[in-house]
């Protein structure tokens, strides 16, 4: 059909795009964004909880926290999309979620903050997260992913954990 061509169309267009053409795009396209995060999401609705991105990332979030008692994590979801990490989390002791992504879903509750900014280069200080996860957000452009794995590593505290889930 029509919309499974488009996003077929945006995901070859976005594999050839580097990171500051892809922010500018979405930026000036927010419509596309919207539409591409919920086809993407519409996709989901037919998985097991088991396979779906976020739902991993949330397992392994929940289960780092139990076992480390006496620490604060400090989370960024990088490409958090309609941000379904952060709304997961938002009740687990102990954690704050930063997200990140191109665009602010207009549907995201007021409480649900997202830093919009070209991935590779995030206002989030430098060796401060606990984790830093990609759930299903290197894939759409891999030729911008260097430079948000190095956007990453800056992030990403010296112990810190860096979560790859695509």
């Amino acid at each position: 059909d029509d919309q499974e061509k488009g996003f077929l169309e945006l995901l070859h267009r976005l594999k050839d795009m580097p990171p500051d053409e892809a922010h500018r795009y979405f930026r000036e396209n927010e419509h596309v964004w919207i539409s591409f995060h919920h086809q993407a999401n519409a996709r989901w609705d037919n998985w097991h909880n088991d396979v779906i991105p976020w739902r991993i990332a949330e397992r392994f979030i929940q289960k780092l926290v139990a076992q480390n008692e006496n620490r604060e994590f400090y989370i960024t979801d990088m490409g958090c999309g309609c941000a379904a990490l952060a709304r997961s989390l938002q009740n687990l002791p102990r954690t704050t979620v930063t997200n990140v992504d191109h665009v602010r879903d207009r549907q995201l509750p007021a409480n649900i903050a997202v830093h919009v900014c070209n991935m590779a280069r995030t206002p989030i200080q430098a060796n401060s997260q606990s984790v830093v996860i990609f759930s299903m957000s290197l894939s759409w452009g891999p030729k911008a992913a260097a430079s948000y794995l190095q956007e990453a590593f800056r992030i990403c505290k010296p112990d810190g954990i860096l979560v790859i889930i695509e």
